[in-house]
């Protein structure tokens, strides 16, 4: 059965990270394109950045900070690293799916909050794709 995906939940993109650059980010997407930073975010340690929301339930996450960061599980299995993130119905299903196909999978909790959690993937061109609630 395949994934049950609700919507585009966010692309996440990487950007500098020093002050003159989350600055000049925060003005090209607000000032140029009219978006808003999520005001929501949690500070997540060695990750400067924001999330901008676009419509009613997209967002840009633009993310700095060294790479690999402290949460990577491995060579190309961290979340700071750009991707595309899709909401899907139920997590657990998504894992139970990506078993039963036998595409390596890699998981992550309380990073955006202690319930938080989702699972990832590389795609068949190696771009991360993230599953979340």
């Amino acid at each position: 059965m395949a994934i049950q995906v609700v919507e585009i939940h966010h692309a996440a993109i990487r950007i500098d990270g020093n002050e003159s650059d989350l600055t000049a980010n925060l003005n090209f997407y607000g000032g140029l394109l009219g978006l808003q930073p999520d005001e929501k975010r949690p500070n997540i340690r060695d990750v400067p950045g924001f999330w901008i929301n676009v419509g009613e339930v997209g967002q840009i996450h633009l993310m700095g900070g060294p790479q690999p960061s402290w949460m990577a599980k491995g060579e190309g299995q961290d979340p700071t690293s750009p991707h595309i993130a899709l909401a899907v119905t139920d997590v657990a299903e998504a894992k139970a799916e990506l078993e039963r196909r036998g595409v390596p999978f890699w998981t992550l909790t309380g990073i955006a909050g202690p319930q938080a959690s989702n699972c990832s993937c590389a795609t068949r061109m190696g771009t991360s794709l993230s599953f979340i609630k």
